[in-house]
Parts: C-alpha cells; sequence; structure tokens
C-alpha cells in the first residue's frame, strides 16, 4: 500500500519519526516463526493489517459475549504527501479475531483516575 506520496512524507523534513515508526512496524511483522512450509509455530501472533477499515464486528460462534470477525473495507490512499486520504475500495474482508485493538491518530487522551506512568 505505500504510494510515491507516502514515500515522500517519510523522506520529507521532520519524516524521521515516521521512518521509525515504519521501521517498527514492519519489523514486528517479520517475526512471527514459521516452520519448513510456512505456517506459523508461535503459540501468539499479532498481523498488522494496514489500508482496511472496520465496517462491523461480528460475535463468536461459540460465545456471542466474545469477539469473532471483523469485517473490514479494504481502502486505498489517494492524494499528495502531507494530503493522502483513505478511500474505500467497497472491497469487504472477513477477519477472524479475538482481540482487536482500535487506535486512531497518535495523541491519547488521559482517562482520569488512570494511572498513565506505563
Amino acid at each position: 500500500g505505500a504510494t510515491p506520496a507516502s514515500n515522500e512524507e517519510l523522506n520529507a523534513p521532520g519524516g524521521r519519526p515516521k521512518q521509525r515508526i515504519n521501521k517498527l512496524l514492519r519489523k514486528a511483522t517479520a517475526n512471527n516463526p514459521t516452520d519448513n512450509k510456512g505456517n506459523t509455530t508461535a503459540t501468539k501472533r499479532i498481523d498488522l493489517r494496514f489500508l482496511m477499515s472496520p465496517t462491523s464486528w461480528e460475535p463468536s460462534e461459540d460465545d456471542a459475549s466474545k469477539l469473532g470477525t471483523l469485517v473490514c473495507e479494504r481502502t486505498r490512499l489517494e492524494g499528495g504527501a502531507g494530503k493522502q486520504k483513505a478511500i474505500g475500495t467497497g472491497e469487504l474482508e472477513r477477519i477472524p479475531a479475538r482481540l482487536a485493538l482500535v487506535s486512531i491518530g497518535y495523541k491519547a487522551v488521559a482517562i482520569p483516575g488512570m494511572d498513565t506512568t506505563f
């Protein structure tokens, strides 16, 4: 999914933090151990999916109180450097999941009464 504008943003003045985050995320996704057939051998695994926009959450077939599937719409980036926007393609993908973490942006707001020194 990187576009020429994405690469321009990474290499622009002030792009060093973005380069570090990009490198860290790519390294994390490459560290899933596999056997000689390419199957993961890890007991736990993290998959980072980019250019996906959640559209719905579906319950587990075994327990309706737990997450079972995340439905996402694939997106593509359009626009110039610093002005890109994710545009939906209409293509939906169902992702089996037991845990989903939602993150938008880089800045967090402290929750009153919660220790934020982690």
